[in-house]
């Protein structure tokens, strides 16, 4: 007996003759647009609340910039789920549409926010956003491509998204000494995005019929439970590796440069997110040779690695630290891309939506912990960001230990053209 909710028969002509240029198209642009919104904040923690708390102490700030940061990731988790589930029932391209614009118009309010309540609010309704597009974006791509284009085009989703950090970093070096509003105010321009997503697609898969809504939700938590936990540990892992360890690298270049250090915080991030586009493009090549459970590990390994030499070897800004933080970003990318292949292979197309919001996207609110975390470390040794970074880096040995457990393929070699096709995505106890 079928226990999943069925599909409508007949999915729409357009559904049908959609191009995969504008699939890759929208998604890329759209994962471009969430890495820029996302990363502004962190680029301009420093300025924008230390005018907000008129302090200069990094003592101060810290804190509640960890408070803030905290704000945004359980915003992004809350949104991953909400989204991911209407996603399933309602269709990708209206969500992607609807968080969009939601993130957009977010984003353009940090700029006018005179607390850092203010600030804390619209961060969490970015999140919210950025949760949602981005699991409806993967989705929606990945049921367009089949065999090893599905492999490249997730790449280059994921390179975009890693495009967009580093234009943020790019956008701040050149508005950065006008102010952090104006940064702020860049984080608009992903509305046009959404102009283009209502009048240029429609859905790859057919939507669910209007039954079952939770329906998605109990099949994971049951038939799909023990590799939703494993990718939950995963996810977990790399997401408090981005977003509370390396988040305070911009924060710590002030510290070490004083004053506003517009151009070092941009350089180093720069490279870090060069390092994060060169990881998206090219570490899917280690796969097919050494396997998925080595290749994570690896990553967990190096970025580990990475980020202790970097926090805790580094006195001064220069060449070393930008070297460092290109690898740092490399390896802290690797995981990110690995996941988004990997989830579409695990889970049927009707809970896809859901499965990607609960199984990744929750390990978020870790992350708002492990910031909190920080916050504190920071406050209590005066300002001093890197033990803080180097204290939470140590995340990575569960994203080491847990990856020996990630379910293999039975031949990379082979890239089947269809998920039916895959053994991995053929659960038996879904019928």
């Amino acid at each position: 007996m079928n226990v999943l909710p069925k599909l409508n028969s007949n999915p729409p002509r357009r559904a049908k003759s959609a191009g995969r240029t504008s699939a890759l198209l929208s998604s890329c642009l759209g994962g471009f647009f969430d890495g820029f919104d996302a990363s502004i904040y962190v680029l301009v923690l420093y300025p924008a609340l230390s005018e907000l708390l008129h302090t200069q102490s990094h003592a101060v700030v810290g804190p509640v910039g960890a408070m803030v940061l905290a704000v945004f990731m359980v915003g992004w988790a809350l949104g991953a789920i909400l989204f991911g589930a209407l996603s399933d029932r309602f269709g990708r391209v209206r969500i992607m549409t609807f968080t969009i614009l939601l993130y957009a118009l977010s984003t353009g309010l940090c700029a006018i926010s005179h607390t850092w309540q203010e600030m804390a609010f619209y961060r969490f309704l970015v999140g919210l956003g950025i949760g949602g597009e981005m699991g409806a974006g993967a989705i929606f791509l990945s049921e367009y491509f089949d065999g090893a284009g599905r492999y490249r085009a997730l790449g280059f989703m994921n390179a975009s998204i890693c495009a967009g950090y580093m234009f943020s970093a790019v956008a701040n070096s050149f508005l950065g000494n006008l102010g952090w509003r104006y940064v702020f105010l860049c984080g608009l321009a992903p509305a046009l995005l959404a102009v283009y997503l209502r009048f240029r697609l429609v859905d790859s898969e057919p939507r669910m019929e209007k039954q079952g809504t939770l329906e998605p939700v109990r099949l994971i938590l049951s038939v799909h439970l023990k590799k939703s936990l494993i990718i939950l540990a995963i996810a977990s892992t790399a997401i408090v590796n981005w977003w509370a360890v390396l988040s305070w690298v911009p924060a710590w270049i002030n510290q070490l440069v004083g004053g506003l250090a517009v151009q070092e915080r941009s350089i180093v991030s720069i490279s870090m997110y060069i390092g994060s586009i060169t990881a998206a493009i090219g570490a899917l090549r280690f796969v097919p040779v050494i396997g998925r459970r080595r290749a994570f590990a690896m990553a967990f390994a190096g970025s580990l690695l990475f980020d202790l030499l970097m926090f805790l070897c580094v006195k001064q800004y220069g060449p070393l630290l930008i070297v460092l933080a290109y690898f740092a970003g490399f390896f802290a990318g690797m995981p990110f891309l690995y996941m988004y292949t990997i989830v579409p292979e695990l889970f049927p197309a009707r809970i896809r939506g859901t499965a990607f919001g609960i199984s990744i996207q929750t390990g978020r609110t870790f992350a708002a912990l492990a910031a909190l975390l920080g916050g504190q470390i920071i406050a209590a040794c005066h300002g001093l960001y890197p033990l803080a970074g180097s204290v939470i880096a140590l995340v990575n040995v569960v994203g080491f230990a847990v990856a020996w457990l990630i379910p293999e393929r039975e031949n990379y070699l082979t890239l089947e053209s269809s998920w039916q096709a895959d053994p991995l995505a053929s659960d038996k106890a879904q019928v």
